[in-house]
């Protein structure tokens, strides 16, 4: 018994051992597949495909009002009377009334087939289905710039999971340098070459990297877990977000070849025009107003109509091919007064296609006015990053200077400690700087609408 009950629970302890394994193993995501998993699990792009499918189901309706409809009939009726009255019989010289009553039962059978077409309703159907044809390419457009919105949020968000990743490395080290001095200071305390007072410093030094380390980390996890969840990914397992195809330093050759084809204005509003697909859509819908105009004032035109149908009908159901009838016939309706509703249907339609013609101008300034300010943000990121650069580097000679003056103790450990502080600070700088400017490289070609994967 004690063997079975030690022999469960040491099952119990593995397996529980190995789901903790498992949930600790990240699984490592490059940009590309994180962007890949985003195209297929947003919810907002699954909506927009369900948007197409109902938009195209509308362009099957607008065909089919190009086509004839067929009807086939079959009525069965059957009827029962009974009846009671009287009959006089003439017996004898005698008039003698005799009552009866009796049932009669009767039955009908008919079928038929019919079909039949519209020749002409003022061009309504054409226009109906110009306009589901519209309406699926505008949600077509949307789709991809949906998709497009989505790529550049998981740039956004794994560039800032990459940034809050270095950052704490950077802060690690950080606080193991600071370890290893105090460890040096602790030492030279004993021997009496440093003052009790500067290893307190010290450790006030420590412990000021590990708060900043701790919210480093912080940092970090919640940038990995805002791209998991964007990404609707299981937030029980464990992932990693690495990709070397991710620069992290910036040419200036790739700069100034980016900027030389960002120079013109002009060239770019039509570039974005081309390709950007909310534009696109809103050409669509501006086509959309006015094919449902056209549909509007068909209600001024005659319709014309033809139908043909064929019937068969006998009391006696083996009879029914005995009795056969045609019909046809051409039917023509022109409206003389409808209340003016044609008339209201007319002005709705103009309204909506004038608010169509709004946003098309609208969309056209908006257009610019991104391309303006992303170029903007493009130029001063370069600017921040090469003055981080700049930066760093002279942080770094500063600080080396005040190392060897405070080895040969021509200066203080604060002196040090400010020194040694900036240059961190500027190692920090130059990482938001970097992961900045790669933001702004993605949010350029947002605005011109060639971003991809």
């Amino acid at each position: 018994m004690k063997k079975t009950v030690v022999f469960v629970l040491f099952t119990a302890l593995l397996l529980t051992h190995n789901s903790f394994s498992f949930l600790q193993v990240g699984k490592v995501l490059s940009l590309k597949e994180c962007v890949n998993i985003a195209l297929n699990n947003n919810y907002r792009i699954l909506q927009a495909r369900n948007d197409i499918d109902l938009k195209e189901s509308n362009v099957k309706a607008a065909i089919g009002t190009f086509l004839p409809n067929l009807n086939i009939n079959g009525n069965w009726n059957g009827s029962n009377r009974e009846y009671k009255q009287e009959t006089e019989q003439i017996v004898g010289g005698v008039p003698i009334k005799i009552p009866i009553s009796g049932k009669v039962t009767s039955n009908s059978y008919s079928t038929s087939i019919s079909s039949s077409i519209t020749l002409f309703d003022g061009f309504s159907n054409i226009n109906r289905l110009n306009s589901a044809q519209s309406s699926v390419l505008s949600s077509d457009y949307d789709l991809k710039r949906t998709e497009q919105t989505i790529i550049l949020q998981v740039y956004n968000y794994y560039f800032n999971v990459l940034r809050t990743q270095k950052i704490y490395k950077q802060k690690q080290e950080v606080l193991a340098y600071s370890k290893g001095q105090l460890d040096k200071m602790v030492e030279s305390e004993k021997l009496g070459a440093v003052s009790r007072a500067t290893v307190y410093q010290q450790q006030a030094q420590v412990a000021s990297d590990e708060l900043a380390l701790i919210q480093a980390e912080n940092d970090f996890d919640k940038a990995k877990s805002d791209l998991v969840a964007y990404l609707a990914l299981n937030t029980l397992q464990n992932y990693d977000f690495e990709d070397p195809a991710v620069k992290t330093e910036i040419d200036s050759t790739d700069y100034e070849k980016l900027r030389s084809q960002l120079s013109d204005y002009n060239a770019l509003f039509k570039k974005a025009v081309e390709y950007r697909p909310d534009y696109k859509s809103t050409i669509e819908n501006l086509n959309v107003a006015e094919y449902n105009l056209n549909i509007s004032r068909s209600g001024l035109f005659p319709t014309i109509g033809a139908s043909l149908s064929y019937g068969l009908n006998a009391n006696e159901i083996n009879k029914i091919t005995d009795n056969k009838s045609w019909s046809y016939g051409i039917n023509i309706s022109f409206p003389i007064f409808s209340r003016f509703q044609t008339d209201n249907s007319i002005e709705q339609a103009k309204v909506t296609l004038k608010n169509a013609e709004i946003m098309k101008r609208e969309n056209e300034r908006t257009i610019q006015v991104e391309i303006k300010k992303a170029i903007m943000d493009l130029d001063a990121a370069y600017k921040s990053y090469l003055a981080a650069k700049r930066n760093v580097k002279f942080q770094k000679e500063n600080m080396d200077i005040i190392q060897e003056k405070y080895n040969l103790g021509s200066s203080t450990l604060l002196d040090l400690l400010y020194a040694t502080n900036n240059y961190n600070s500027a190692e920090v700088s130059m990482i938001n700087a970097t992961y900045q400017y790669l933001a702004a490289v993605k949010q350029t070609e947002y605005a011109l609408g060639t971003i991809s994967e």
